[in-house]
């Protein structure tokens, strides 16, 4: 139970808008454990996005408590971040927060998610592909009796299984570390603590530092200067010709430590920024490239 893999499955056959317009289609975001192949949760829903694929691990978390590691793939909801970011994705935070290690799988190798891929190829083939769900509705219903049905019935090939099926195999699984009662939302700093960043003073003198602007000396217009991240004192230390000539308090920390679910409320609003930044840069380069002679 100590390492889990997630993924995101196309989970039904929306039919196509007959005037054309975009449809969401319903996904299915699935954990597995690794140890047992266990599937410990199958969130289905046609609205995932940043934001609500981390309310659903979230809940995951709350059932079962916390694993050391979690690997999953590069999707932009995971991993993605605007350009112009210089600190992780707000899951990559949210893990580190909790102590979850997060691995990112590398491109092109989604062996490296294997147990996961493995149980898709299964849900495809014995369950999406037999009961064709078209709706939301139809999604749910069949994924609730599948997922009951590997889980309990079905023979799994697996070495850990022996072709049983995992909850046959496993009756009970290992209990985990309850989520904290209380978290530093500000402790993902730790990771990066030294990180040295580069930057040239604009004409106003100010930097440029994870989308946010900090003012750093007129003084200093059109000079290169090192921004010293120290996670302990949360600010950026700028040194010019090696001599620290300020420091920086980081903004849009929040300061203090909080409840677990005050803690998911600003993780989910990163999150949903993030992901709307980045939409609106993506859309001004498609705009932008199509414009172009």
């Amino acid at each position: 139970m100590t390492c889990w893999q997630i993924d995101f499955k196309d989970g039904s056959l929306v039919p196509a808008d007959p005037d054309g317009k975009r449809q969401h289609g319903v996904e299915t975001l699935n954990i597995i454990d690794m140890g047992t192949s266990v599937l410990l949760d199958a969130h289905v829903r046609s609205d995932f996005t940043a934001e609500t694929a981390l309310q659903a691990l979230a809940l995951s978390l709350a059932k079962y408590g916390r694993p050391k590691l979690i690997t999953l793939d590069r999707d932009p909801r995971w991993v993605g971040s605007p350009a112009g970011s210089d600190f992780p994705a707000a899951l990559l935070r949210f893990g580190a927060c909790l102590g979850i290690e997060i691995q990112v799988c590398e491109p092109h190798h989604p062996q490296q998610n294997a147990f996961v891929e493995r149980y898709h190829r299964t849900y495809q083939a014995e369950c999406l592909a037999l009961e064709r769900p078209r709706s939301l509705e139809q999604a749910r219903t069949v994924t609730k009796a599948f997922v009951k049905h590997y889980n309990w019935q079905r023979p799994h090939q697996g070495l850990s299984c022996g072709n049983r099926p995992p909850r046959t195999a496993f009756p009970t699984l290992a209990s985990l570390p309850a989520l904290p009662a209380m978290v530093d939302p500000e402790s993902w700093l730790t990771a990066l603590d030294g990180l040295h960043l580069e930057r040239k003073v604009d004409g106003h003198g100010r930097v440029s530092v994870d989308l946010k602007r900090y003012y750093v000396s007129a003084r200093l217009v059109g000079q290169h200067v090192v921004l010293h991240l120290d996670a302990k004192e949360r600010c950026l230390h700028v040194l010019h010709e090696q001599q620290v000539v300020t420091s920086l308090p980081l903004k849009g920390l929040v300061g203090r430590v909080l409840s677990f679910e005050q803690f998911l409320t600003p993780m989910l609003h990163q999150a949903r920024a993030q992901a709307r930044l980045r939409s609106l840069q993506e859309r001004k380069y498609r705009t932008a490239a199509f414009a172009a002679p």
